[in-house]
């Protein structure tokens, strides 16, 4: 969500009373009240070192925590009804830890309302947006902290989703385990319809929110319990708010848990919950008080149990947290996680997958719960990309072996990918490879529910003996109302969504209707089989440090980490002006720390080490090669099994990916001679590009071996390919390279391209199979960068890209207002490689840089190999078409 900027002038305004609350509590401390230190120490076992202040001693940064707790409780708190107010939070400072405990007294005794500051506060609280009160926290932390909020993944879940998520649950509940009372249903294990194969005793509805926020999903499981209890003590005759306050004692507390990380969130929701029960009539009787719990959920019963009951869960609902590098790194939930890397006998293979992922460990957690339960639901919101990326195949798998009933409710949104609503008209869509980014953004509504650049989904998933296994979809597209209120009317009516059939290695939970047709093409084998030596592009994970555009600047800036002179802090603010994670110095990582660095590189300029010697030539982007510092202390993962075999060596890289960005061109293909970096076709979240060499190399021999399975190279011997004529696997790879060049391969097997390794098919013909393999040769030759600049005058010195530029206007690429770099058509300018536009991302890269001539140069030679690409490109499709197109021209007979 974005920061209103009503909310940035009360986050603003609460700095000064925080600051006064918490200069009452140093006070308080000093001078011995024992309630203070108390609630001090009770707030620092709770609080993970991460959420403090580094610029703090550490009693100073809980004192303002609890501080800022205090002041957000006062803003949290409703305006009350005086009959309930001074019991509901006595009973909450009575039956809560000491730091909870202060909070609830601290509003009990009452805050100065006559203060000046409090007064403003009160006006500026006002300006709040009614859907977003709830949710003040998790605003304030957004402009507070951006960078800790994302660091942390809090972002909070509309009211409406939430209601109707609770809303399907309950349903379930009474439709698929047979508990009549939904949510509210109070029966036994001993008791129970469907036995109890373990025994347990105690109800069998228990109900756990691993990490609750500020409280939506237990605030809506609450409401619809409430309903529930006050319609059956009206049917039965009896008195509803005596039914209720024995219900609440006797079956909603004990059956309740609630697990949030943050103490923040922790005390406004126990406040929200608090303020719910007192307003259907709760008289604050139970000794039990709420069964929150301030703690990692992650990290397992083993080291905290609090949270989970002595009997088993059975309802586990939620939003967990959206960060993508967790910081929960507990064993016990590694351990469990691990389960997804294998599933009956097969294991992932991928030495980089996206299962750390912290919403895959709460996905996890809660499957784990079901497992031990033997039933239950599970309705969690995360994100969607589990539902096809590859890497998450076997734990699909695993998931709808342990759930034999998977929902899904598919929000999409997907910033990352572009993702586009389906309803394209078909003359967008054929022409969708020619346009420009933010065009195709427009042609569609697709809005994200959270403000993501994540797609969002809401997954329900069913767990009991004899349920029929079935998996159905809903998708909803639109506003971010119009996602909504479609899931809305979607639970009321309880329709079913679409029937589903994954099935194949990497069993999709797609619809049937997405998939691809071509079974002819589903048989040939994955490029992965046809080059079986390959590995992920080399991530430096620090590349504004080892990568320059010319070796100069390369050394010069290797030159002041050896340098003495300059401080290790000097560095950081000079070459990471951004820290990667709260937990280290900027630049620092798990694996690399600047100090050590800096004395390793120094020794060895004192043992004679030329650190020249480092400087290589990297592929980085298309048409773009800089300078790499290829250092094992400097590059995190430098690929050496498969580099080895390019270093130094004359050899070929096939760029590919596993995965390409659905509704987009599927244009995700290129070629190298060099080092090739993660990125040079784009860098998101669907894994990296993978490299396959041509030629395999022996350690210490000067001899080598194709990269080439042996039945494709004997099918293209077959076709007169290969031998000293058509220079053997260099021909294969040319004949390949067309073949995936093609508009017929990218439109016709694009919904294959999106989710796996492109497969490689072959020509049924000799003579198409010899025309492409001419055509092949020449695209390597030209990507490469092997044919002659064409002639041109120069655009003169002085030549620098400023800021919005380059720009297109008729026919000339401008680099500024006034003057321009060179001329090329419109095609040439936005026609794409993978994600880049070369002819702008070149430039836009070395904005504000005076362009030399020799970079004058190059540009006209990227923009004479784009006009040829596009020439060769036209001729390999006018050859597949003459055959009659790509399924006559290459499916077996």
């Amino acid at each position: 969500m974005r920061t209103t900027a009503a909310i940035r002038r009360l986050a603003s305004e609460l700095l000064p009373l925080r600051d006064g609350v918490a200069q009452a509590l140093s006070q308080a401390s000093l001078q011995g009240e024992i309630a203070v230190d108390e609630a001090l120490a009770s707030l620092a076992s709770v609080t993970p070192a991460a959420d403090l202040a580094t610029d703090l001693r550490a009693s100073d940064a809980l004192t303002e925590k609890l501080a800022t707790i205090v002041v957000l409780a006062r803003l949290q708190w409703p305006a009350v009804v005086p009959h309930y107010v001074d019991r509901a939070l006595a009973w909450l400072a009575e039956t809560s830890p000491p730091w909870l405990a202060h909070v609830a007294s601290q509003l009990r005794r009452g805050l100065a309302r006559d203060d000046a500051n409090w007064q403003l506060l009160a006006r500026s609280a006002a300006m709040i947006a009614e859907h977003e009160r709830p949710h003040l926290w998790e605003l304030l932390l957004a402009a507070w902290s951006p960078a800790h909020r994302k660091f942390r993944g809090v972002f909070f879940t509309p009211e409406r989703l939430a209601t109707a998520m609770v809303e399907r649950v309950d349903q379930l509940l009474r439709d698929e385990l047979e508990l009549p009372g939904g949510l509210a249903d109070t029966t036994c294990w001993n008791t129970y319809s469907q036995g109890n194969p373990h025994g347990f005793t105690g109800p069998v509805v228990r109900i756990l929110d691993p990490a609750a926020g500020s409280g939506a999903f237990l605030l809506a499981a609450i409401a619809r319990i409430h309903k529930s209890v006050i319609a059956e003590a009206e049917a039965c005759g009896r008195a509803p708010l005596e039914a209720w306050n024995d219900y609440i004692d006797r079956h909603l507390l004990p059956r309740l848990a609630a697990v949030e990380l943050f103490p923040e969130a922790s005390a406004v929701m126990a406040l929200r919950i608090v303020d719910l029960l007192a307003r259907t009539g709760y008289r604050f009787t139970s000794p039990v008080g709420l069964p929150i719990v301030t703690a990692s959920a992650l990290e397992g019963p083993a080291d905290d149990g609090r949270w989970l009951h002595a009997e088993p869960l059975t309802v586990i609902l939620g939003n967990p947290p959206f960060a993508s590098l967790s910081q929960n790194r507990g064993e016990w939930i590694t351990q469990r996680v691990r389960d997804y890397l294998k599933f009956d006998g097969e294991r992932l293979g991928e030495r980089k997958t996206w299962l750390h992922d912290d919403y895959v460990k709460f996905l996890r957690l809660a499957e784990w719960c079901i497992e031990r339960a033997g039933l239950g639901v599970v309705a969690l919101v995360t994100s969607h990309s589990w539902l096809e990326n590859t890497t998450f195949r076997l734990a699909r798998r695993r998931l709808h072996h342990t759930f034999p009933r998977i929902e899904i409710a598919d929000f999409h949104g997907n910033r990352k990918s572009g993702e586009l609503a389906p309803q394209l008209p078909e003359k967008i869509s054929k022409t969708l490879e020619k346009q420009p980014i933010s065009l195709r953004e427009q042609m569609a509504s697709n809005e994200n529910i959270f403000g993501l650049d994540a797609g969002i989904g809401a997954f329900f998933l069913r767990s009991r003996a004899g349920l029929a296994p079935a998996v159905r979809r809903f998708d909803y597209w639109g506003t971010v109302d119009e996602k909504l209120a479609a899931f809305e009317q979607q639970v009321e009516r309880g329709t079913p969504g679409e029937l589903l059939h994954p099935a194949g290695s990497d069993y999709p939970f797609r619809s049937p209707k997405d998939l691809v047709s071509n079974a002819w093409y589903r048989q040939a084998p994955l490029l992965t089989e046809v080059m079986p030596l390959t590995s992920t592009a080399v991530v430096t994970a620090r590349d504004g440090l080892v990568i320059a555009f010319t070796e100069e600047e390369l050394l010069t800036r290797i030159g002041m980490l050896v340098d003495e002179r300059a401080s290790d802090d000097e560095l950081r603010t000079l070459l990471f002006a951004r820290p990667r994670s709260p937990r280290y110095p900027a630049g620092d990582t798990r694996s690399f720390k600047l100090a050590a660095v800096r004395a390793a590189l120094r020794a060895e300029v004192e043992q004679g080490i030329d650190l020249a010697r480092y400087v290589r030539r990297c592929a980085y982007r298309p048409f773009d090669s800089r300078y790499l510092f290829w250092h094992p202390l400097l590059i995190d993962w430098p690929r050496g099994e498969l580099m080895r075999h390019v270093i130094d060596q004359t050899n070929w890289l096939l760029v590919s990916r596993r995965q390409m960005l659905p509704g987009r061109a599927a244009n995700f293909f290129w070629i190298t001679d060099a080092i090739t970096l993660d990125g040079i076709l784009r860098s998101d979240n669907r894994g990296s590009e993978s490299l396959f060499p041509l030629w395999r190399f022996a350690a210490g021999v000067p001899s080598k071996k194709g990269n080439i399975s042996s039945e494709i190279r004997e099918k293209m011997t077959r076709l007169g390919i290969g031998g000293s004529e058509h220079g053997d696997e260099a021909a294969c790879l040319a004949l390949l390279y067309a073949t995936l060049a093609s508009s017929a391969y990218r439109q016709g097997f694009a919904e294959s391209l999106w989710r796996e390794f492109p497969r490689v098919i072959v020509p049924r013909e000799a003579d198409l199979a010899l025309e492409l393999t001419t055509l092949g040769r020449q695209l390597i030759d030209v990507h490469l960068l092997r044919h002659a600049a064409p002639e041109f005058t120069t655009a003169g010195e002085g030549l620098v890209t400023q800021p919005r530029y380059p720009k297109w206007s008729a026919g000339q690429v401008l680099v500024s207002a006034e003057r321009s770099m060179a001329c090329c058509s419109r095609e040439v300018f936005e026609y794409r490689i993978g994600a880049h536009a070369p002819a702008q991302k070149w430039l836009a890269d070395r904005r504000g840089r005076t362009l030399t001539r020799s970079d004058q140069v190059h540009y006209q030679q990227l923009l004479g190999a784009l006009e040829r690409t596009l020439e060769i490109i036209a001729q390999i499709d006018r050859a597949i078409a003459a055959r009659g197109g790509i399924e006559r021209a290459f499916a077996p007979e």
